[in-house]
């Protein structure tokens, strides 16, 4: 009897041990419904929209994100989940913080008519990607930021786009904002 009991403790240990595994995040852009980048009380002024996937590639392509993303291996998966966020909230987001990508974090937002696109990059992005923003004489302002932390913002704008540069006490990195007006002129295109 003590040898079956011995057997059944060693047994079980090592069924134990043997099955655990870890599970490694993906190291592609992923798409979240639910906000982590931002408080839900931002998400509250967002206003719904129904934009199917093909629409959300061509606002992605005019913000001139769609190419990086994709190189860092964004799948149309991931398109199908900003959509249904966006029409959930009003809000979806793609985590890129463990791809290759330049671009960190990428969210888009509408309220009422208009859709911002927001990447954040974790180093200057190349004059293309700017579009042709200047990153000199750039206006510089302390802003509070969601949580309450103070962050330094140097920012331009050209057109419907906005170039930011926010240093924080922890970090740094790049900002593009692109403006939309109206939806229906992308996905007319």
């Amino acid at each position: 009897m003590r040898r079956f009991g011995i057997w059944t403790f060693i047994s079980l240990t090592v069924f134990t041990l043997l099955s655990c595994s870890t599970v490694k995040p993906p190291q592609r852009p992923v798409a979240y419904i639910y906000p982590s980048l931002v408080p839900m009380s931002a998400i509250q002024l967002c206003t719904p929209v129904q934009l199917d996937d093909a629409t959300i590639r061509k606002l992605l392509n005019e913000s001139r994100t769609l190419s990086i993303l994709e190189n860092a291996g964004l799948r149309q998966s991931e398109i199908a989940i900003l959509a249904r966020g966006l029409a959930k909230h009003g809000y979806a987001e793609l985590d890129a913080r463990r791809s290759k990508s330049d671009i960190s974090w990428l969210t888009i937002s509408c309220r009422d008519d208009s859709t911002v696109i927001r990447a954040i990059f974790r180093n200057k992005p190349n004059d293309f990607n700017r579009f042709g923003i200047p990153t000199k004489n750039m206006i510089e302002s302390i802003e509070q930021g969601y949580y309450g932390e103070l962050k330094q913002v140097a920012s331009a704008r050209k057109d419907n786009v906005t170039l930011r540069h926010v240093k924080s006490r922890n970090s740094s990195s790049w900002e593009i904002y692109f403006y939309i007006t109206s939806v229906s002129s992308i996905s007319a295109k």
